[in-house]
């Protein structure tokens, strides 16, 4: 038994430390330490003590609490710090019960002195009350009700819990879901999901996982997987087995798809369904993106950033996208039509002393014959698929679907009519607003570009509409694919035996059984197929001069067998000349040898024959690298196929090579290192018709070359390449001159201080192509890509600041703007009917006046067109103490030295302009232009703070600009804002305090198509405030203001309105218990004129004219330490309708 003596503790020497939690949170615990000195804890703000009473230590758990009283609230302070002193132990606390039992005399010599007693450990009063699980975190359950909406029900829920439940098994686990259906963010190479469910009980052999999983089964080469699901997992490990196993619901379904890069444009790249489904959601993280082969990061500083919501990739400057550019992604997407559930397990054993090895793989995925509440087929539709087989041609119905009168909130609907064209009848549907013959509510299926008779079409209306263009003059066609529950089963074994410690012997037997429509029997006679593999690998043979190494196998799958995932190399097609994609059976003979003369020499080798329906070829491969200690590296690669295509009618031979050499030279004793290098890339495709000779297409010859120089040293780096490659494509039978292109990329990183610091990179490539080609349509093209992050301060930390440039070229689409109904928990918006014709108009939304009150979001859809845009980011941040120089002696250095001024520049602008120099010199006069521009914004915000230390006095002066203009599907929108503030507060007296404020400003928004969101308002605002602490338990504050406003937009018809509000706020604490804040604002508007329904509630904030009354109350009531119920009440009152009340309870308990 080890006895930690307190008088040996403090004798080690003790370390200081300090935390700052950002924002104080009642019901949560903040762990700090356990070997924390509890009489060295501080805990201050804004250098000043809290009291010792609002917050705890635990010393057995080291945690920290906070809790408030009456005369001490956490409300409106952020940045708490938190100082302690610390032993350095790296041992963990434990405690437990003991039973007090006298000392045995015999071991006294004076029987007299036996008054100590000594703890007894023995197993009958032994009672463990510690623990070494962790856990925190909290539930909350709540209702909202309210006058203008239904009943809805919030929850969430966030635990953490880890730590050992016995000796040898810990748990994990986290659980989270605050029931918001938003997918994380895109630009982070770390996700940070807002639902989660994973829990995680680890033993010696054994893990089990439960929740959301990612299961990742390798073992097999056909029965491969990976996947992220809900369900459990498990593993288990022995000396001679290794087990998994999973049985979920699929979250997910897997493709992949692959494309061109265009040109300088970094996106957005759509990713779309199986069914061509467009705004797929992307289930986050799933998704594996390969750029020429390679895999590449995720991130605004790695090669690109997706939105999971929308499905659109962009790639960000660190990459240059060109023509040439090869690009896969890998992704799941979440597919609502049916419950998918998988069943999977994977073993494998060892023995003859693990020279024998054995495994196998087993895989199910089925959808259930029940389908979700988002999509219901009727039995007309299950009689259409169960005679449609595998055709899914044939399990295509109209998408036009007769509504009944009685439903509500359909916005779009369509009649249907007959119209004439070059006197052909045609039969269509048509949007026409309040007819009586539009009954239809349509949906359209892409088809492809220009191979259907619609296309979208902006409008003013809220949802998406389709509009009749003719035949072969859209994208859509009306009619809607059934879609049809699979079921997808596969079984593989594989083996190995180990000949001699370096040659082994192994092979793998695989059966897969598709069902592409589990309602039909018909075309069930193709669903199983096999495949199989065996071969031959030598690792590392040890020979006189180096290692040898071979791998030769022969791999064989059937025509109808079903792969769940890619399982062959990323770029398959390119490798062996393939040209078609149709599935077939195949047969690989494949042979690779390696020799390593040294750790840095090597030398391999390949062969292999492909065999296919009506497809065949042979290719041969070779690589050598080598590099020694004084910094010279080379590396060299070709490869070289030969393939006969019958189906295609077409053979061909294309062989490629790579290679790069640097050399680093560095100086004896500096951190400075020379790196000259250059790279060369050469191929050579030739394809002919097998009937004419000619030459396809698909034939081509480049060669490109780039030398460069890498110059680091310790507080700087360069890098600066020209790569030059000439092209070659078919013209008139032969390969000839295509194009020429130059691309320079430089990067230069300075960091010579900690004051000053900036990264920049530049990528500049310019393409022309020559006159033969230019006559056939194609164009010379010019990308720029440049990033430049400086950051910057003075030694005397009077000024810091920030620059940020960053400008590509893009594709951008219009967007559309569109409602959707979600209910309070996270709606925003408001609809009001104004022309009270049931249809939901743009014009019609708007932002809730109180919370808890909009049941909509808004949302931008992109549109189908893409316009090739420059996209150009800059951000300038500054703050200057503009005499922090003085010495804080005298009041006038004191109050000169404090002056802070604070500004912040931002310009976006998303143009179509041909005048590139415009945009990448900053030439603002040509910015926002509605002939041009996509999106364009220009923000400034200045303040001056003249007294940021003085706790009596506060004067702030503060002016922001604001200019966007939005080119929009359905509109052209332009915002012109100004506003220029003076804030004054000051003490009157120890509980007094008062502030007064004026604010000038100017609002102006223009839509050359909906002209209810047109005014022009300028405004003036006096305010005078007063808040006084009458005692511990209560605050309260009186709010006097008076407004002018003047909506110019016609200027014969001015719109004159004066708003005079008066606001009482109180804040409450009663009982220790009962924290609660109450407002209630009487607010009086006069209008003189009449304006559209967005300026007027532009001008009389969302309240009309009259007078009217706003009030909210918000209390939270401590139940316990752990439980606290949360009541928010809200009402206002609306003219000539009944007032608008909401409310919201919730209980949260906290753990």
């Amino acid at each position: 038994m080890m006895l930690l003596c307190p008088g040996v503790s403090k004798a080690q020497a003790t370390l200081e430390s300090e935390i700052t939690i950002d924002r104080i949170n009642i019901d949560s615990l903040y762990y700090i330490g356990e070997w924390v000195l509890e009489e060295s804890i501080i805990v201050s703000s804004d250098l000043i003590a809290i009291p010792t009473q609002n917050w705890l230590y635990d010393p057995i758990r080291g945690n920290l609490t906070f809790r408030e009283t009456d005369s001490f609230s956490f409300q409106g302070i952020s940045d708490v710090s938190v100082s302690f002193k610390y032993y350095p132990f790296s041992l963990r606390r434990f405690y437990n019960d003991k039973a007090v039992q006298p000392l045995d005399s015999s071991i006294l010599d004076d029987e007299s002195s036996n008054q100590f007693s000594v703890f007894s450990s023995s197993d009958q009063t032994k009672r463990s009350t510690g623990s070494e699980l962790q856990q925190r975190g909290s539930l909350s359950r709540g209702i909202i009700v309210g006058t203008n909406q239904d009943f809805a029900l919030e929850s969430g829920l966030d635990f953490e819990l880890s730590g050992k439940l016995t000796d040898d098994v810990t748990i994990s686990a986290v659980l989270t879901d605050k029931s918001i259906p938003i997918q994380p963010d895109g630009t982070t190479q770390n996700l940070k999901e807002f639902d989660k469910v994973f829990i995680q009980v680890q033993a010696p052999n054994t893990t089990i996982e439960m929740g959301d999983v990612d299961i990742s089964m390798e073992k097999s080469t056909f029965a491969k997987l990976n996947r992220r699901l809900q369900g459990a997992a498990g593993y288990n490990t022995s000396n001679y087995t290794n087990l998994s196993a999973a049985a979920s619901v699929v979250r997910g379904v897997f493709k992949s798809v692959n494309f061109q890069g265009l040109e300088g444009v970094q996106g957005p790249y759509r990713l779309t369904g199986n069914e061509n489904e467009e705004f797929v959601i992307i289930l986050a993280g799933t998704e594996r993106v390969y750029i020429n082969g390679q895999l590449v990061q995720r991130g605004e500083d790695g090669d690109y950033i997706i939105d999971y919501g929308l499905g659109e990739i962009y790639f960000t400057n660190n990459l240059l996208i060109k023509d040439e550019t090869r690009i896969v992604v890998e992704y799941e997407y979440i597919d609502q039509n049916f419950n998918r559930t998988l069943v999977a397990a994977q073993g494998e054993g060892s023995l003859v002393n693990d020279r024998f090895t054995i495994g196998a793989t087993v895989i199910r995925q089925a959808d259930g014959n029940n389908l979700l509440s988002q999509q219901t087929l009727t039995e007309s539709d299950i009689d259409i698929l169960r005679q449609a087989g595998d055709d899914r041609n044939a399990a295509r119905v109209s998408g036009a679907e007769r509504i009944d009168p009685e439903e509500e909130n359909v916005n779009v609907l369509y009649a249907q009519v007959d119209t004439v064209v070059n006197g052909q009848t045609y039969t269509i549907f048509k949007n026409i607003p309040g007819s009586e013959n539009a009954v239809f509510r349509v949906r359209f299926s892409n088809v492809g570009e220009f191979q259907g008779s619609y296309r979208r079409a902006g409008t003013s209306v809220n949802g998406l509409l389709f509009e009749w263009v003719g035949p072969n003059r859209g994208d859509y066609e009306p009619f809607r694919n059934l879609p049809a529950p699979i079921e997808q089963q596969m079984a593989a074994i594989n083996t190995t035996f180990s000949l001699s410690d370096n040659i082994r012997l192994f092979g793998e037997w695989a059966v897969s059984d598709y069902d592409q429509n589990r309602f039909s029997a018909l075309d069930d006679q193709d669903n199983v197929d096999h495949s199989y593999l065996g071969g031959v690998q030598i690792d590392s043979l040890k020979t006189g001069t180096g290692m040898f190494s071979l791998k030769a196998e022969r791999r064989f799958s059937g025509s109808n067998f079903e792969f769940f995932e890619r399982t062959r190399d990323v770029e398959f097609d390119r490798k062996w000349n393939l040209s078609s994609f149709e599935k077939s059976q195949e047969t690989i003979n494949e042979m690779v040898a390696r020799y390593d003369f040294n750790s840095n020499s090597s030398i391999n080798g390949e062969y292999g024959l492909i065999e296919r329906f009506g497809f065949s070829a042979q290719r041969q491969a070779s690589a050598f690298e080598t590099e020694n200690e004084n910094g010279f590296r080379l590396k060299y690669r070709q490869d070289w196929i030969q393939s006969e295509d019958d189906l295609q009618m077409n053979e061909g031979t294309w062989f490629r090579q790579q290679a790069r050499i640097s050399n680093q030279f560095t100086r004896k004793s500096s951190e400075h290192s020379f790196i000259p290098y250059m790279s060369f890339e050469h191929e050579t495709r030739v394809q002919r018709d097998q009937q004419s000779d000619s030459l396809t297409n698909q034939s081509l010859r480049f060669y490109e070359i780039a030398p460069g120089v890498r110059y680091e040293a310790n507080k700087w780096l360069l890098d600066y390449s020209v790569a030059y490659r000439n092209s070659f494509r078919v013209f008139e039978n032969r390969l000839s001159d295509e194009a020429a292109s130059v691309q320079q990329s430089l990067q230069i990183d300075l960091f010579p201080s900690n004051f000053f610091t900036t990264q920049n990179k530049i990528a500049i490539r310019n393409k022309e192509y020559t006159s033969d080609f230019r006559e056939q349509g194609n164009t010379n093209k010019n990308s720029l890509l440049i990033r430049s992050n400086t950051s910057y301060s003075s030694i005397s930390e009077n000024w810091d600041g920030n620059l940020l440039y960053e400008v590509n070229t893009q594709q951008q689409a219009l967007l559309q703007e569109t409602f959707i109904e979600v209910g309070p928990e996270i709606g925003q918006y408001v609809w009001d009917d104004l022309n009270d014709d049931g249809v939901e108009q743009l014009d019609e939304f708007f932002l809730e006046l109180t919370p808890n009150e909009g049941t909509y979001i808004r949302q931008l859809l992109p549109s189908d067109e893409l316009f090739p845009v420059i996209d150009l980011r800059v951000r300038l941040r500054n703050e200057i103490k503009p005499f922090g120089y003085l010495r804080a002696e005298g009041n006038l250095n004191r109050f000169l030295n404090q002056i802070t001024l604070r500004s912040r520049f931002d310009i976006a602008e998303n143009s179509t302009t041909s005048e590139i120099r415009d945009i990448y010199f900053l030439n603002i006069s040509t910015f926002r232009d509605s002939a041009t521009t996509i999106q364009g914004r220009f923000a400034l915000e200045k303040e001056l703070d003249l007294f940021p230390e003085f706790n009596k006095y506060d004067l702030s002066i503060r002016y922001n600009q604001l200019r966007s203009l939005v080119r929009r599907s359905s509109e052209l929108q332009t915002l012109y804002q100004d506003a220029f503030a003076v804030d004054m507060g000051y003490e009157i007296t120890s509980t007094i305090e008062g502030e007064s404020k004026i604010v000038s400003a100017t609002n102006r928004t223009t839509s050359n198509s909906i002209s209810n969101r047109n005014f022009n308002i300028i405004s003036k605002t006096y305010e005078q405030s007063f808040g006084a602490t009458v005692n511990r338990s209560w605050r309260t504050g009186i709010i006097i203001s008076y407004s002018e406003k003047e909506d110019i937009i016609i200027e014969s018809n001015k719109v004159e309105v004066q708003i005079v509000k008066i606001r009482n706020t109180n804040r409450f604490f009663l009982w220790r218990k009962v924290q609660a804040n109450s407002s209630f604002e009487i607010r009086n508007v006069s209008i003189n004129g009449s304006t559209n329904a967005v300026g007027n509630f532009e001008l009389t904030e969302g309240s009309g004219s009259g007078t009217h009354a706003i009030w909210s109350l918000s209390s939270s009531y401590r139940v316990s330490n752990l439980i606290r119920l949360n009541f928010m009440y809200d009402g206002r009152t609306v003219k000539d309708r009944t007032a608008i009340h909401t409310a919201k309870l919730t209980l949260k308990a906290t753990f």
